[in-house]
């Protein structure tokens, strides 16, 4: 019996476990409780349970149900040599590809912001577990402005930030701002890292295509002054800020 309840762990759960490991990864989520992995995992691997069965339909020469699924199989479970592993190993595989295949796409599809839009107005609540992790996901790689706590403000593109537990941010490519000039000037280092105690606000400049979207409404502002400039100018066409940096 104990055997079997091993068995179960690795063949049944351990796909579970991986899939939601690439879920919380990809959607900033915190780690759980033991009972809360055990809880997803279980549904996890159990919605990749009922995939299979329905691929086994589509394509019954591609996927099959787990043997280890099969009664006749945990007859066997005792005389472990003589099962046929690599069918078990095929099995596990494909169970495994299945849970971690649609935990991705599932955390994508989270992290697709209209969708999260309407389930937040749905749910009433974020689906992350904090504001600043919500944030940091819909803007990794959009070109932001970091004011810190002394002061100095700092242009880069949003490269990482720190999911629940920090808010550490890192800007490749960082342009300090010199007061004197009033403006951003590359100084030619590749990037900063600020600790959370030292970040003040983060501010997200709109694109070029998002400025066209509202231009017309809203009008294009001087970052530094408030003063309203013409949207053909240079300045307007860059305060978006140039392309991320490919990381």
């Amino acid at each position: 019996m104990a055997l079997e309840a091993v068995l179960v762990l690795v063949f049944v759960l351990l796909p579970g476990v991986v899939a939601d490991a690439a879920y919380r990864f990809l959607t900033w989520r915190p780690e759980p409780t033991d009972q809360g992995v055990l809880v997803r995992a279980t549904a996890i691997s159990f919605a990749a349970l009922f995939g299979l069965i329905i691929l086994e339909t589509t394509f019954p020469y591609l996927f099959s149900v787990p043997v280890y699924l099969r009664p006749d199989w945990w007859r066997r479970a005792a005389e472990l040599p003589d099962l046929p592993w690599p069918v078990v190993l095929k099995s596990w595989l494909q169970h495994a590809v299945v849970a971690v295949s649609g935990a991705v796409a599932l955390g994508m599809l989270v992290r697709w912001r209209p969708l999260t839009g309407v389930l937040r107005r749905v749910l009433g609540r974020s689906l992350y577990s904090s504001a600043w992790d919500e944030f940091a996901v819909q803007h990794i790689g959009r070109w932001v402005l970091v004011t810190l706590t002394d002061g100095r403000v700092f242009y880069g593109a949003l490269a990482i930030a720190s999911g629940d537990r920090r808010k550490d941010v890192v800007l490749y490519r960082p342009m300090p701002f010199n007061p004197d000039t009033g403006s951003y000037q590359f100084t030619g280092n590749k990037a900063i890292f600020v600790r959370e105690d030292q970040v003040q606000s983060v501010l997200v400049p709109l694109d070029s295509s998002e400025l066209a979207a509202v231009q017309d409404r809203l009008g294009v502002y001087r970052l530094s002054t408030g003063e309203r400039v013409d949207v053909q100018t240079t300045e307007a066409s860059g305060a978006g800020g140039p392309e991320a940096p490919v990381q």
